[in-house]
Parts: structure tokens; sequence; C-alpha cells
């Protein structure tokens, strides 16, 4: 058997594993980031009722939780690519700073490359935007790359 044969199913093999190992926006699931779903507040989210955050909250974007808040409660859409070396440093300081900010700052991270309605929404055209909309559902700021204090203050105003 040649090199040249064992090569192809040994590619199609490392795929599938790669991809079974995917969820269906293409983040890989880690025993650190999987939880007990009737434990994590953050990840029950019910269309009647809006969770009073106890603390700062930083979690991925979804349409059902973006549509939760839009008009009822102020937050933050986080537009971050990956392959942005200052979206990355923005997401480290927030992930680590995270108790810095409001009690009841609620922080959306918008992946860049794929939202594209929201970015059209909000008039983004570059990565590593922040946009604050108030309980209204109105843009109270919105500014690339800003600085935590930048962040902290603006949501003073709204919350």
């Amino acid at each position: 058997m040649s090199v040249r044969n064992l090569i192809l199913p040994g590619l199609v093999v490392t795929s599938i594993l790669f991809l079974a190992a995917c969820n269906v926006d293409g983040t890989t699931e880690t025993a650190s980031n999987i939880s007990n779903p009737v434990e994590n507040t953050s990840e029950n989210h019910s269309d009647s009722v809006i969770p009073v955050a106890a603390a700062a909250v930083y979690e991925d974007y979804s349409e059902s939780r973006f549509d939760e808040l839009e008009g009822n409660k102020p937050f933050a859409i986080f537009f971050h690519a990956g392959w942005c070396p200052t979206c990355r440093a923005l997401d480290t300081e927030l992930k680590n700073e995270l108790s810095e900010l409001p009690e009841d700052a609620i922080i959306l991270k918008a992946n860049y490359d794929g939202e594209n309605e929201l970015k059209q929404k909000y008039g983004i055209n570059m990565q590593s935007f922040v946009v604050i909309v108030n309980k209204n559902g109105e843009v109270s700021f919105k500014q690339p790359d800003p600085a935590l204090d930048t962040i902290k203050s603006e949501f003073a105003k709204v919350l």
C-alpha cells in the first residue's frame, strides 16, 4: 500500500473528528465551558422574563438574546473578529476586568465576520466597534476599540 493511499483516509478521519467537536457556530466545546443548564442562568433565556444581572455579563451574541434585551434593558455589542489583534486584546481585557464594569452591564460578543445584518443595522464598517444601546433600543455610544474606562463610563450613563 502506498503512502498516498494512507494520507487521504487519514485526512478524512481527522476532518470528521474536528467537525464533530465543533458547535453549529464553529466554536469548539471544552470541558471548562460546558455547564449545567439549570444552574447557569445566563444560558437560560426566557422570552417573557429578563434576568436581573447580579454582576456584569459578557456572552456570545445570539439573536434570541438580542431580541430579549432590545427595547427592554441597556446592553452593549462588541463586534469581534478572531483574526483581529485589537479585538483579541479587548476580548481578553473584558474577560479579565468584567468585575470592573457596572453590575447590570451586559455585553454581547458578535462575530464581525458573520453578523452582517447586525452590522448593517448599526452602521458598523470595521471590527472592534462597541455599540451601547439604551433601554429604549437607541444607540447611546458607538466607537471602535474603546478603552475599558470609556465603556464603564458610557454604561454608567444608560444604567
